[in-house]
């Protein structure tokens, strides 16, 4: 069986991911400079209590710096809690605390005529959702194939919900599909996410179909095995199928990919 129908045959559907997940909003935490606070996490619990606040906390992340990111469910939970922060003297020397500027989602358009300009793509987008051309912006093309390319293109959060709910997009006499760009970074040598291969670090080359220590396209194995969710059972006894390619949309570790990056959008 050749690579892409493997590909085809191990991805399958799964249930997409819905902009409600990702509509929470994050507040970002760094310890000041000069406080002698080990632990942010130790010093919030001693200082706010979010059942009494009535503050519903989704989740906290370590991040960069020694700083946390706190989920909360709703805009006004989180100027609540940053309200809060700023009241207590003990955590006024030692905490910054900032919301998280969302981007702005984005759209990629397929197969687009490397002759069509960005005016004639954002007439044909106004024409097609209602919505005025000023609400999108043409981020890049991707390397021109064959007289064609594939164009991202940069919404308003308002525009966004029009635009993908196309599907398709008529440019002239042709019908272009039409889904959400998600930046996800897959390392095409170990096959993990959040670099590319020109960054990994790693020595040896790992097979996007069977996790083992060979290329991709030499690959003679019958059987996929993700090399992300295995890592992931062997580290953390995550309990996630292995049973599908690195690649496969279907893959819980993507999965989790995705939602972290429509964390990073403004999708409302």
């Amino acid at each position: 069986m050749q690579t892409s129908q493997r590909k085809q045959a191990f991805q399958s559907p799964s249930p997409p991911l819905s902009y409600a997940e990702a509509a929470s909003t994050t507040v970002l935490l760094y310890p000041k400079d000069g406080s002698k606070e080990k632990s942010l996490r130790k010093l919030l619990q001693q200082e706010v209590n979010p059942l009494e606040e009535q503050i519903h906390i989704q989740e906290v992340r370590n991040i960069r710096n020694k700083g946390l990111a706190i989920d909360i469910a709703s805009e006004e939970q989180a100027d609540k809690l940053i309200s809060k922060l700023a009241n207590k003297e003990e955590l006024q020397s030692s905490v910054e605390a900032k919301k998280f500027s969302r981007k702005n989602p984005r759209c990629i358009i397929y197969d687009v005529p490397v002759g069509t300009s960005e005016e004639e793509l954002k007439s044909a987008i106004e024409v097609a959702t209602g919505c005025e051309a000023t609400n999108f912006t043409l981020s890049f093309r991707t390397r021109e194939r064959k007289g064609r390319s594939h164009c991202v293109v940069q919404t308003t959060p308002s525009a966004f919900a029009a635009l993908i709910a196309l599907r398709k997009l008529s440019l002239g006499w042709t019908r272009h599909s039409v889904k959400e760009h998600l930046n996800i970074k897959r390392c095409f040598k170990c096959q993990s996410y959040g670099h590319l291969q020109r960054e990994c670090k790693r020595k040896n080359y790992y097979c996007a179909f069977c996790g083992f220590e060979h290329h991709t396209n030499s690959c003679n194995s019958r059987f996929p095995c993700c090399a992300n969710c295995w890592e992931e059972n062997a580290k953390r006894r995550a309990g996630f199928r292995v049973d599908h390619p690195a690649d496969a949309t279907c893959c819980q570790v993507y999965q989790k990919e995705v939602l972290k990056y429509k964390r990073t959008v403004q999708y409302s």
